[in-house]
């Protein structure tokens, strides 16, 4: 997951599961440089174009989440590009003991009726929950070409995988098998979702992506305000996962609230037990507004230096901003500087953020992530 294309925003209401948020940022990262060159390339892909299909839990058990999905949908189906061009393809499928397709990537061509596809569609119902056969379901039958699917076209195709529980059958060897597809699946799970589960879903490890990440700056930009104490230790836990799962050792930890200090900088340690170690120990700072603005100046200034001064300057530089509330200034200016400066933002908010400005700080929509009560 990346281009400077606004295409898709997400956001979850009533979703309180970190690990569907970690997974989309694992994989976003993974193949995020196409301002770097990759190990071993394929075929430059287009990503003016996507394949997106939403594969919902239909199931009795989330009967009650089932309009808090169906909004997450429209909200992003709303921001994409969908007309007669093709430029983006939806598809919507439901699961419970089998799939359902509710309606399929060369269904619409508009994006009204697309819209009013998914605010008029019907829960499925049905148990137990087979995850593993809907998404060999869904890698058969509804990114094929005979259906509006282009990978044939070199068309990016992206899985959003909605699940609120344990699964009935495995899903190891089909999440493999979607990868070596050229599918890239995140999954967004609630507190009943087996964590292990979605994981094998969403991340199957590469040694390729592993070697390109080695050659990566990670800088996680955090709200350690006085509103978002409550979640702060969420947070941190959040980045010390995401650390461990990942090959690289260059990573800085800011936190924000109405001023920006580093809590250590990409050059701090050597190695990641060490980060480990240092984010274990680290406590939100404290401190009323928000100022996020301010914040990405300052990293912008003072962490991701100038490409001519560095002597990493041929590593990918990215940037995960996780915030908690509006911000008091606007972040529209430091935010452009740095994508110009080819640094790739994730934006990672709460119920409290706002939307929009989470738009502003993303490299793209896609990786602007509102969640409610997780780990932000």
């Amino acid at each position: 997951m990346i281009a400077h294309n606004p295409s898709y925003a997400l956001t979850v209401d009533g979703f309180d599961n970190t690990w569907g948020v970690h997974q989309q940022l694992m994989s976003f990262v993974k193949r995020v440089p196409r301002q770097q060159p990759r190990l071993n390339p394929p075929k430059t892909l287009d990503y003016s174009r996507r394949d997106i299909v939403f594969l919902i839990d239909g199931s009795d058990d989330s009967k009650k989440r089932f309009p808090d999905i169906k909004d997450f949908v429209q909200r992003i189906a709303a921001e994409l590009n969908i007309a007669s061009n093709k430029d983006h393809q939806v598809a919507v499928v439901q699961y419970s003991r089998d799939a359902t397709v509710n309606f399929y990537l060369n269904s619409y061509s508009s994006k009204d009726d697309v819209l009013v596809s998914i605010k008029t569609m019907s829960h499925k119902f049905g148990r137990p929950l087979n995850t593993g056969k809907a998404l060999a379901f869904v890698r058969d039958n509804v990114f094929s070409p005979t259906v509006g699917g282009r990978r044939k076209d070199l068309v990016p195709q992206y899985l959003y995988v909605f699940s609120g529980g344990r699964s009935e059958d495995d899903v190891r060897e089909v999440g493999q098998s979607l990868k070596d597809n050229g599918i890239v699946t995140f999954t967004i799970g609630t507190k009943n979702s087996d964590t292990l589960e979605m994981q094998t879903i969403s991340l199957i490890p590469n040694r390729n992506n592993s070697q390109f990440l080695q050659k990566a700056d990670i800088v996680f930009l955090m709200d350690a305000s006085d509103q978002s104490q409550a979640n702060g230790r969420l947070v941190l836990d959040f980045i010390k996962e995401f650390v461990k799962r990942i090959e690289i050792d260059k990573v800085a930890v800011v936190q924000y609230s109405n001023d920006a200090e580093v809590s250590f900088n990409l050059d701090t340690y050597n190695t990641r037990d060490d980060i480990i170690k240092h984010i274990k120990m680290l406590r939100p700072k404290g401190g009323r507004p928000q100022y996020i603005g301010a914040a990405l100046q300052f990293v912008k200034d003072n962490v991701f230096v100038s490409k001519a001064k560095d002597q990493h300057h041929h590593r990918k530089q990215i940037l995960v901003v996780m915030t908690g509330g509006r911000s008091r200034d606007s972040p529209r200016g430091p935010a452009s500087m740095l994508k110009a400066a080819g640094v790739v933002a994730f934006a990672i908010g709460s119920k409290m953020s706002n939307l929009s400005e989470m738009n502003i700080i993303s490299s793209d929509k896609t990786t602007s992530v509102l969640c409610e009560d997780c780990s932000c």
